[in-house]
């Protein structure tokens, strides 16, 4: 079950805690939710600045430890990036993606 997996890595701006990371062996995930019906977690990333295409890598890593290791059966995982900018690359890579809905 998930809620009592989860460990934490404070994330800050300007010194003061704004949030946690939850850690994987995939890299850190930025937020990771739980819908109030439990049939869907959603992974967010989180961009500084300009998102490229590498960030569409990342995301599906994430996702995919979600289903492997913390999904449980017939929930949905969902990935959203979000960043104050995009470019051409990810715009690209995203047209030709797989659907952003993965069901264990």
């Amino acid at each position: 079950m998930l809620h009592g997996r989860i460990h934490r890595h404070r994330l800050r701006h300007q010194g003061r805690p704004i949030g946690q990371q939850y850690p994987t062996d995939a890299g850190p995930i930025d937020i990771l939710a739980i819908s109030k019906d439990k049939k869907e977690l959603l992974v967010i990333e989180l961009k500084k600045g300009r998102a490229s295409d590498s960030v569409l890598g990342q995301i599906q890593r994430y996702m995919g430890y979600v289903l492997d290791e913390l999904a449980e059966d017939k929930q949905k995982v969902r990935g959203v990036i979000i960043a104050l900018e995009d470019d051409q690359r990810i715009r690209r890579a995203l047209r030709v993606a797989s659907s952003s809905i993965a069901t264990k």
